[in-house]
């Protein structure tokens, strides 16, 4: 082997680490997320707990077709009974819920997966945090 195949096999190899130590890393960032959101949407909202572990599932089974599927559904970013349509009683809990969901949506956008409802929704979220929308008096 010459030493440009070498240099060239070798950065290969580093890329390759760099990338499953990426993998890993998001996917812990998306267990967490979404084990948070489970929990917050279980005793009420079952469905839509159920919705974020087949997400989970998929990302831990490194199914990435399934994952973007799922991460693209309209279970998740839907009208009328969605995960994104889940309301709580307490402006801590909705805020708290809209931060996941920006996470969740950065996460995957930081390996290439996106899609239109999901950043429309966090660009949403986003304005809504920043104008302080949870920190308003019940009306």
């Amino acid at each position: 082997m010459t030493g440009i195949g070498w240099l060239a096999a070798v950065a290969e190899i580093e890329q390759a680490a760099l990338s499953c130590d990426m993998q890993v890393a998001i996917q812990e960032d998306i267990n967490r997320v979404i084990s948070e959101l489970v929990a917050m949407l279980r005793p009420d909202y079952g469905w839509q707990a159920d919705v974020l572990v087949r997400l989970r599932d998929a990302v831990n089974k490194r199914d990435l077709l399934a994952a973007e599927e799922q991460f693209a559904s309209g279970d998740i970013w839907g009208a009328a009974g969605s995960v994104r349509d889940v309301s709580f009683g307490d402006s801590a809990s909705n805020a708290r819920k809209c931060e996941l969901e920006i996470e969740l949506v950065d996460t995957f956008a930081s390996v290439g997966i996106a899609n239109k409802a999901a950043s429309e929704m966090a660009a949403i979220y986003r304005r809504w945090i920043a104008e302080g929308v949870f920190n308003r008096p019940a009306a």
